[in-house]
């Protein structure tokens, strides 16, 4: 396993400079900190957090990183989704926070295509712990206009091993296509 950042990992080519970021699944904004290190030239960032308490601690923990950004810092306190509408959300789990029927809390799920049709990402991250087919189903115009990098968590479910990467490779005819673990179990396994 590689133990460093999992979402910018040194052993690959980098994302495209300047960046533009969708992080989903923000969590507490540590993706943020780990991409505003000062190595890469970061252009604009759209990030996506549903729980409350983690949304709070994201909003904080940006503040002192704004001035990176030479365009846009956005956060959306919702998820992503396939559709714009309310859904039922398990809250207050920390990193573990995820869309359940028996959710405890409602929640806003936007479609990325209707929260961001302006927005020219050239990496897009979702860690939204077994939803990521649901949410690039909701940015599939995004995808193929654009092309992003994507680093997609691909160990909540366990057909995700595959589904997730065939579906990215039908819409993303070439390139290059890593599967990188970041533990020794199957947790931190990223497309």
């Amino acid at each position: 396993p590689d133990f460093g950042d999992q979402y910018f990992p040194k052993g690959l080519p980098p994302w495209k400079s300047p960046a533009g970021f969708i992080d989903c699944g923000a969590y507490d904004g540590y993706p943020l900190r780990n991409l505003m290190d000062g190595r890469t030239k970061i252009e604009a960032i759209a990030a996506f957090e549903p729980d409350p308490v983690n949304f709070r601690k994201l909003a904080e923990s940006v503040r002192v990183y704004a001035s990176m950004v030479t365009e846009t810092l956005s956060l959306f306190p919702c998820g992503v989704s396939s559709m714009t509408g309310q859904i039922r959300f398990s809250a207050g789990l920390g990193t573990s926070s995820y869309v359940s029927e028996k959710g405890d809390t409602v929640i806003e799920g936007i479609k990325l295509d209707d929260a961001l049709p302006a927005f020219r990402p050239n990496v897009i991250k979702m860690d939204i712990e077994g939803a990521e087919i649901d949410a690039m189903l909701g940015a599939r115009q995004m995808i193929e206009a654009y092309r992003p990098g994507l680093a997609l968590c691909v160990y909540h479910k366990p057909d995700h091993l595959w589904k997730i990467p065939l579906l990215a490779q039908s819409w993303l005819k070439g390139g290059h296509h890593y599967l990188r673990m970041h533990t020794y179990n199957t947790y931190e396994l990223i497309y």
